[in-house]
């Protein structure tokens, strides 16, 4: 669960990351029409300095990342840091590597 602190109030507030993801879904269903690319169900909430961001992507790479403001409102960034991306493409070698891990296993 991401715990994002408010500036104008002292008290935590707590955000549910699966439901950050489904809302940034929602957000991205209705702007991108009947036609836009379906994000994958690993799509997940990253925290890079501080701040929180929810990372649709799919096989083919990145398709939206939405900030998630103090106040718990998705944005959706135009540009988003360089370790958005970073940390999604080592996630996927990972996913790669074990899985040819599994297929030499299951081959032999």
């Amino acid at each position: 669960m991401a715990t994002i602190k408010a500036k104008t109030k002292k008290s935590e507030l707590r955000f549910d990351d699966a439901e950050m993801v489904r809302r940034a879904m929602a957000a991205w269903f209705r702007t991108g029409g009947p036609n836009a690319p379906i994000p994958a169900n690993t799509s997940s909430v990253e925290e890079h300095d501080g701040k929180f961001y929810v990372e649709l992507h799919n096989v083919n790479g990145t398709l939206a990342v939405y900030r998630i403001r103090n106040d718990g409102i998705l944005k959706r960034m135009k540009r988003w840091p360089l370790e958005v991306e970073q940390t999604l493409e080592a996630a996927r070698e990972l996913e790669r590597r074990d899985a040819q891990k599994a297929k030499r296993k299951g081959g032999h």
